[in-house]
């Protein structure tokens, strides 16, 4: 995506979504470097967008219809559809340890106010990725010089 413009860039940015980002992941690292990849992008990121348009204006209008939806639990939907998302990509070892720290550190600040466990969370799992990426290519470089 490196080499489009602007012109294809701020439509293609405005339309992600988690699930979108999670199709066409997966679909460029499957091919490698796709031709045309701002097409299949944008095929992706339009029916999900207009399904998430859709679906929260069924959900407002719904919404006001129903009394106490709050305790049907339907909360927990989100994280289950994060975990869908996030699980199948996680391929290497610094990616299970990013998740596994940011989740671990998700809930250990748990009752942090503001949600800033989550903020704490993906610190937390983007610094173990990291740190452990850049072990592992050390390593890999100390056994080159052998």
């Amino acid at each position: 995506m490196r080499s489009l413009g602007q012109r294809w860039l701020a439509p293609l940015g405005f339309l992600l979504t988690d699930e979108t980002y999670a199709v066409v992941i997966r679909r460029f690292h499957a091919d490698g470097q796709i031709s045309q990849s701002q097409w299949y992008y944008l095929g992706s990121a339009l029916p999900f967008y207009l399904n998430w348009q859709l679906c929260t204006l069924i959900g407002i209008v719904a919404g006001t219809q129903l009394s106490d939806a709050s305790s049907w639990g339907l909360d927990f939907a989100m994280t289950v559809t994060f975990i869908g998302i996030v699980v199948p990509l996680i391929k290497t070892r610094p990616m299970l340890a990013c998740a596994l720290a940011a989740a671990a550190t998700s809930l250990a600040a748990y009752s942090l106010p503001n949600r800033l466990g989550l903020l704490i969370g993906g610190l937390a799992g983007i610094t173990v990725g990291l740190l452990i990426e850049w072990a592992e290519s050390m390593r890999q470089k100390r056994r080159q010089q052998l």
